[in-house]
């Protein structure tokens, strides 16, 4: 598995800061674009407080066959070695295990393609209920795009897709630790400006 080909730089700014600005032109897909038929438990971000099984905040060192992708100082990205890349019906390019400070506090799920990248989307539509869409994400036509959001008190989750690679992204992070890490980037971004 080539991880490069997803650009995950961009997923880990994602995983940072992508409930702060829009995404850009997404797909669209009049025909699949319909909310779930039924809604799930409202508190579903909240009950399961990670990802197949996995508790946010958990060690890096409790897990085993982690192969580091990329390193930032206190953020790393992770891929695991033999991991299920199926979600149900959809195929999955990657999955993307963020650590800060060696606590797990994100995991993103990547797709290839249009069919896989509305696959997931439907998946977590009906796993989170009603999304809120994110600001800015209607193309200048008006049309709905697919970004999306779902807001939890203990985790969040946020899906972007890309118009033109018709790559999907779906982030589940812990609320608290997202909270730290963007107060260091916070911080790293004021130091920056202090330099210029």
């Amino acid at each position: 598995m080539h991880l490069r080909s997803f650009s995950y730089i961009r997923a880990l700014w994602c995983g940072i800061a992508l409930c702060f600005a829009g995404m850009g032109p997404c797909l669209a897909d009049p025909e699949n674009d319909q909310p779930p038929s039924s809604a799930p438990p409202s508190n579903k971000l909240d009950s399961e407080k990670g990802f197949r099984g996995l508790q946010f905040g958990v060690p890096k060192s409790g897990l085993q066959g982690l192969t580091l992708q990329e390193d930032h100082g206190d953020v790393k990205l992770y891929a695991r070695k033999d991991d299920n890349l199926t979600l149900g019906p959809a195929k999955l390019e990657a999955i993307v295990y963020y650590f800060f400070q060696d606590k797990l506090y994100a995991v993103s799920l990547h797709t290839a393609d249009r069919e896989n990248t509305l696959l997931l989307l439907r998946i977590a539509q009906t796993a989170f209920g009603p999304a809120d869409r994110r600001p800015g994400t209607e193309g200048e036509s008006g049309e709905d795009q697919l970004d999306q959001s779902w807001q939890g008190k203990v985790s969040e989750a946020i899906f972007t897709a890309n118009a033109k690679t018709e790559q999907g992204s779906l982030l589940i992070r812990d609320n608290q630790l997202g909270n730290q890490v963007e107060a260091q980037l916070d911080k790293s971004v004021h130091e920056a400006a202090d330099e210029l």
